[in-house]
């Protein structure tokens, strides 16, 4: 379905988007992956508050912009800004971020033209996003072993013809998600963990799972952003990080296998001390506060990665 930007209307974009502009600037509009509007709550997303809803269809139907591009964008903020409970503030909390960060908001919406097909903006990001993992240049390459690299460079394959109009087997999808899956079970490298998930979650025709593409591609960001702030990170914080890695592939490996009920769930870490411990070490109050002051140092490097990330959305936002 072929759905039209704003209904091809510059009155309409202005009457949705411009009172957002104040509330936005003052910080009054939580981004979020999801749509939020609870009024009761006074909780907002900057999209849920363009329609006043948090209903996917009213949102698609009032702005004739897919949801999922919607959710990209204000993920893309959300992960590299810090909300925090704040009861001097009406609002009751307070947000902290670079402003080239937060200007993505209103940067974004501006950037779409009435009248375009955004339909394909987040699968030919993801195709982009995908490409520049597998470049030797990627902050995570030496985590990319070559198995996953091969892979992943099937999966590129597949979507580029999907998206060239080529006509691609179902077989060949089950090929390489077979694949991934041999991959994803065997992998050894902690760090790559997450990327073998994204690859083996992705193996679908991309438009197929275009609105799912938020949720698979948030784990594989944080992986990215922790990565990029381990510097910044005292010796034993860096250790967890890599536990962690270790202790979610493993759960979510059992997960995937459906042998986990509640009770093993709660038990599953037992027989490993060292990656239970790190696994709850954001328990600890004094470990929450050391981690939240590394990454504030570290937005000297993870801005730059996120807002790069924003450029080449707004570029395909620009060409739709």
């Amino acid at each position: 379905m072929t759905i039209s930007a704003f209904h091809g209307d510059p009155a309409l974009k202005a009457e949705l988007i411009n009172p957002l502009r104040a509330r936005w600037a003052a910080n009054e509009l939580l981004p979020a992956s999801i749509l939020k509007w609870m009024p009761e709550e006074r909780i907002y997303s900057l999209c849920g508050a363009m329609v006043e809803s948090q209903d996917k269809d009213v949102f698609q139907q009032r702005t004739g912009i897919p949801l999922e591009l919607a959710m990209l964008s204000e993920a893309l903020i959300s992960a590299s800004i810090e909300v925090t409970g704040d009861p001097s503030n009406p609002l009751g909390f307070i947000i902290r971020g670079d402003n080239v960060i937060l200007a993505f908001g209103m940067e974004w919406l501006d950037a779409v033209r009435p009248g375009a097909d955004l339909t394909d903006v987040v699968p030919r990001y993801a195709v982009q996003l995908l490409q520049s993992m597998l470049r030797p240049d990627f902050v995570l390459s030496e985590h990319i072993e070559p198995a996953l690299a091969a892979v992943a460079a099937r999966l590129l394959d597949l979507w580029q013809r999907e998206l060239a109009g080529q006509s691609v087997d179902a077989q060949e999808w089950r090929a390489v998600r077979a694949a991934a899956l041999q991959v994803s079970e065997a992998y050894e490298t902690p760090w790559g963990f997450p990327i073998t998930m994204f690859v083996e979650s992705m193996g679908w025709p991309i438009r197929s799972i275009a609105g799912e593409f938020v949720g698979l591609f948030q784990p594989l960001a944080q992986t990215w952003l922790n990565y990029l702030r381990l510097p910044f990170f005292e010796e034993q914080d860096r250790a967890d990080q890599t536990l962690s890695m270790i202790g979610w592939h493993r759960l979510w490996l059992a997960e995937r296998e459906g042998e986990l009920d509640e009770a093993a769930m709660n038990s599953f870490f037992d027989d490993m001390p060292d990656i239970n411990r790190a696994m709850h070490a954001l328990g600890d109050a004094d470990t929450r506060e050391r981690l939240r002051a590394a990454r504030v140092s570290a937005n000297v490097v993870t801005t730059p990665m996120i807002r790069q990330q924003m450029d080449l959305l707004l570029k395909l936002i620009a060409s739709a």
